[in-house]
């Protein structure tokens, strides 16, 4: 399988198209759980999870990505 560079792959009407956001799970004391529940239900999908290093007491604290469909 060959990949192509993006400019090289149209884009048509039948392809899905996406929003992201993120999802900063960095307090300690938060039920990080319940907040990515509550995105779920309104139709986010956790896609990845990465590592981010801050300053202090949020030196490292996990980031999700999320996606959903645009509407329309």
């Amino acid at each position: 399988m060959a990949l192509l560079p993006s400019a090289a792959v149209p884009y048509n009407d039948t392809m899905d198209r996406w929003e992201y956001m993120t999802f900063d799970m960095k307090k300690p004391k938060s039920d990080a759980a319940a907040g990515l529940a509550r995105l779920g239900e309104d139709g986010w999908e956790a896609v990845a999870m990465v590592s981010s290093w801050g300053v202090g007491w949020r030196m490292v604290h996990p980031i999700v990505l999320l996606k959903r469909p645009l509407p329309g």
